[in-house]
């Protein structure tokens, strides 16, 4: 089996066209107008799965900076993910669609399959992403097995890892040895 050929050939799924059709109104009322660009922003917090991986997440208000250099190049931020997330405060061209009434499972995954590009952390939404071939920006990335960037232009950017047994943050070789990759 060819793994090249085949991850070199791969054709992204598509929504059906009546789904889709369905999915560009409800994008018109969010006020996203179909010819403009928008990108999806996933940042992880611990209300939708209170599990072991809390080093996972991140603040939303650290990507505040990268929010306006979206929207002042023209495009929109469609803030992805569920209703207990922190609420982004009001700002133009955001779309902070997890607190809104327009939240779907079909609008989730036309979200994710008509943005520019995925940035965020490695989650859940950059999964259903990749699955679409979308570019990724993936920051404060914790796991080199299961969150690297897939394809070839991807960005991805790891967490600082603080040891409080050596009393430092780990370099990239550290980070790869074991216990620490996973």
């Amino acid at each position: 089996q060819n793994w090249t050929q085949q991850y070199a050939d791969y054709i992204p799924p598509r929504l059906a066209y009546n789904d889709r059709r369905i999915a560009e109104q409800t994008r018109i009322q969010m006020g996203i107008p179909l010819a403009d660009w928008f990108v999806c922003l996933h940042v992880r917090e611990s209300g939708y799965r209170r599990d072991f991986s809390k080093y996972r997440n991140a603040s939303i208000e650290n990507y505040t900076e990268g929010i306006k250099v979206i929207t002042e190049a023209g495009g929109w931020v469609v803030r992805i993910g569920d209703s207990t997330m922190t609420a982004l405060p009001p700002m133009d061209r955001v779309i902070d669609y997890p607190h809104t009434q327009l939240k779907s499972e079909l609008m989730d995954l036309y979200l994710l399959s008509r943005c520019r590009f995925f940035f965020g952390t490695n989650s859940g939404p950059s999964d259903v992403a990749a699955l679409f071939a979308k570019p990724m920006i993936l920051v404060n990335a914790t796991e080199w097995a299961i969150g690297f960037p897939l394809k070839r232009g991807d960005l991805f950017i790891t967490k600082h890892i603080f040891s409080q047994t050596l009393n430092h943050f780990l370099s990239i070789r550290e980070i790869l040895q074991e216990p620490f990759t996973w």
